[in-house]
């Protein structure tokens, strides 16, 4: 029996992949900049190309796996799919939570980039933005692994009589789903808040004592007296809070 789908459910289908279709033109838009615009080279935008991997793994995940077992697309999904249903549970909350985690990297990405900008680069080496990913990534397929390997057994499919296949999870399952989303999500925004407010503080104070002019000044005369003005541009183009203000003496390269 094959569930007919609602307009709402319709109408959030189309929209998903309408934006998502856009988003995937971005990413790729920016990967072809990345070849020549030396400013997407930076490890803020790897980690935003790496948080795109998660965005599609969640969007994937929903469409292609939740959504069509929930309507029973072509008659394909049954209540007796056990295993299936294991994984589904498993696959959703482990994508929730690496979401989370990536923009607490991100967070304190910028963080970083406000209060070590001569050093940034050097702190976001390729090493630490891959360590970083997947220690999180691990951290939150840790915190899913008890759905397949202590609460699969109460993790099921229903058939309703709609012809809908709900997923539901014994009380057990559904507690610690509870407070693992609860705990991850208040982390998260505990975190992420903390960092941008550090961040916007930093970019404020030093405007306010006009730091931005006096460093790119000592920039430029360290670039001069060495003869290296290469240097300089690439001082000045990997620091965000002082690019924009450092763009008017950059040098012609």
């Amino acid at each position: 029996m094959v569930a007919e789908a609602p307009l709402g459910q319709k109408l959030l289908f189309g929209y998903t992949w309408l934006t998502m279709g856009l988003y995937l033109l971005l990413i790729v838009t920016l990967l072809k900049a990345r070849r020549s615009i030396r400013s997407f080279q930076t490890p803020y935008y790897t980690l935003f190309l790496l948080q795109a991997v998660a965005d599609f793994h969640i969007f994937l995940v929903l469409e292609l796996v939740l959504r069509p077992r929930k309507f029973n697309y072509f008659n394909a999904f049954s209540k007796n799919m056990h295993v299936f249903a294991v994984f589904s549970y498993f696959d959703i909350t482990f994508a929730k939570a690496a979401l989370g985690c990536g923009h607490m990297v991100i967070s304190f990405n910028r963080v970083t980039a406000f209060n070590n900008p001569l050093t940034y680069e050097n702190i976001w080496s390729p090493t630490t933005i891959l360590s970083s990913v997947l220690l999180l990534w691990t951290v939150a397929a840790m915190t899913s692994l008890p759905y397949l390997l202590i609460f699969n057994e109460g993790i099921f499919f229903l058939l309703l009589n709609n012809g809908i296949i709900q997923l539901y999870a014994s009380n057990a399952a559904t507690t610690y789903d509870g407070i693992v989303s609860v705990t991850i999500n208040t982390v998260v925004i505990i975190f992420c808040s903390t960092c941008y407010i550090l961040s916007w503080r930093k970019a404020r104070n030093a405007l306010k004592k006009k730091e931005v002019p006096n460093l790119v000044h000592r920039l430029k005369r360290v670039a001069v007296h060495i003869d290296d003005r290469p240097a300089f541009a690439k001082l000045t183009c990997h620091m965000p809070l002082y690019s924009a203000a450092a763009f008017s003496c950059r040098p012609r390269m």
